[in-house]
C-alpha cells in the first residue's frame, strides 16, 4: 500500500505527458518528412485494413499481457517498489484511469517510437537494425520504472520488437497501437485485481 505522502499525479498531468510524447513524435515526423508529413501519417492509418490490423494487434497484445502476468506469477521477475511503480498503483486505483493507461499511453508512445523513430530509422538503416535500435530506445525509456530488473528490461525490448514488427509487417500503425493498448489493458486489469486482493 502506498502511504498518503506517496507520489501524486493529476489526470491533467498524465494527459499532458501523453500529449508531449505525441507532439515530439509529430515534430520528428514533420522534420524528417517535411512536405510529405500528412501523406506519411495518413499512410499509417488506412481505413481499408483498420479492422483486420487492429484485431491482429489486439490479440497479439492481449497474449503478451497474459504471458507477462504468467511470468510474474512464476516469479521470473518482480515489480520494483519505487516512485514510478507507486504512480502506476495510484493510477490503477483511480476511477477513469483505464483509458488513460491503455489508449493514451498506447497512441502517444506508438506515434513517438514506431511512427517517428522507427519510421525515420528505416530510411537510413536496414529494417532489422532500425527495429533493434528503436526497441532499445523504447527499453531505455522504461529503465527507471523497472530499475534493477534485467528480465523486465529484456521483455520491454522484446515488446518493442513485437510492436515495431507489427508496423513493418502490416505497414500501418493500427496493429501496433492496438497491441500496445491490449497489452496495457490486460496489465491494468490484472494489476487492479491483485491490488484489490491485497487490500
Amino acid at each position: 500500500m502506498m502511504n498518503s505522502s506517496g507520489p501524486r499525479i493529476s489526470g491533467g498531468a498524465l494527459w499532458l505527458n501523453f500529449f508531449l510524447l505525441f507532439a515530439v513524435g509529430i515534430v520528428i515526423i514533420a522534420a524528417v518528412f517535411q512536405g510529405e508529413t500528412l501523406m506519411y501519417i495518413s499512410s499509417l492509418f488506412p481505413f481499408n485494413t483498420a479492422a483486420a490490423d487492429s484485431f491482429t494487434g489486439a490479440c497479439t497484445g492481449i497474449a503478451a499481457g497474459f504471458f507477462t502476468w504468467g511470468a510474474y506469477k512464476k516469479q521470473w521477475f518482480s515489480v520494483p517498489d519505487n516512485t514510478y511503480t507507486d504512480l502506476l498503483k495510484e493510477l490503477i486505483r483511480r476511477r477513469g484511469s483505464f483509458w488513460a493507461v491503455t489508449a493514451g499511453a498506447a497512441v502517444s508512445e506508438e506515434i513517438l517510437f514506431r511512427a517517428a523513430v522507427l519510421g525515420t530509422l528505416v530510411l537510413v538503416l536496414p529494417d532489422i537494425f532500425a527495429l533493434c535500435v528503436t526497441s532499445f530506445i523504447f527499453m531505455l525509456v522504461h529503465v527507471p520504472q523497472y530499475a534493477g530488473q534485467q528480465l523486465i528490461h529484456a521483455w520491454i525490448f522484446a515488446l518493442g520488437l513485437l510492436l515495431g514488427g507489427l508496423l513493418l509487417w502490416q505497414g500501418t500503425l493500427w496493429g501496433a497501437a492496438a497491441a500496445h493498448a491490449g497489452y496495457n489493458a490486460v496489465s491494468f486489469l490484472i494489476w487492479k485485481r491483485s491490488e484489490a486482493v491485497e487490500e
